[in-house]
């Protein structure tokens, strides 16, 4: 798994890695496993996030990153629907962005985040792996924490500065 994108990085005529270079070889080496884990495809998104947290959401979960995209699927342009779920997350918070222009952004605040946590993913997104109930997602029902201000300044703070990823 790691050699092809080792490989690549040894190259020196690849130069400098762009985001969806980045993604093509992480699905790559997904699509090849034998025995893909949706835990497999969470560390896609981190490491995503992690190069280009301009780009991609702080979410690890494939299954929040589809609630969040069925939910809020009228925030994205028609023509931009059948584009990939990294596509139409950026879309939306964008449209977010426009509606809290004072305040720290993300999918998880608490009103934003009753909105899409009970919705059911209504399709299969490409990008993600087959899903199978499992106890994580079992466990993955519990109401966000009750809202603690110095708890919020110092998420806002790690969240600016590009420290943190949910």
């Amino acid at each position: 798994m790691n050699k092809q994108l080792m490989e690549f990085f040894r190259n020196e005529k690849n130069g400098l890695i762009n985001d969806k270079q980045l993604e093509k070889i992480l699905d790559d080496i997904l699509y090849s496993l034998e025995n893909k884990s949706d835990r497999a495809w969470d560390m896609r998104h981190a490491i995503l996030h992690m190069a280009f947290p301009d780009n991609y959401e702080p979410i690890i979960s494939t299954k929040h990153k589809e609630q969040i995209a069925d939910t809020f699927k009228e925030r994205i342009s028609k023509e931009d629907r059948d584009k990939d779920i990294e596509e139409q997350l950026f879309q939306i918070r964008q449209s977010f962005e426009e509606d809290y222009p004072d305040t720290y952004f993300n999918f998880y605040l608490p009103e934003i985040f009753k909105q899409w946590k009970e919705t059911k993913p209504g399709k299969k997104q490409q990008d993600g792996p087959e899903k199978d109930k499992t106890d994580n997602e079992e466990n993955d029902t519990e109401d966000p924490v009750e809202e603690d201000p110095q708890l919020d300044e110092l998420f806002s703070l790690l969240w600016r500065q590009k420290q943190i990823i949910l």
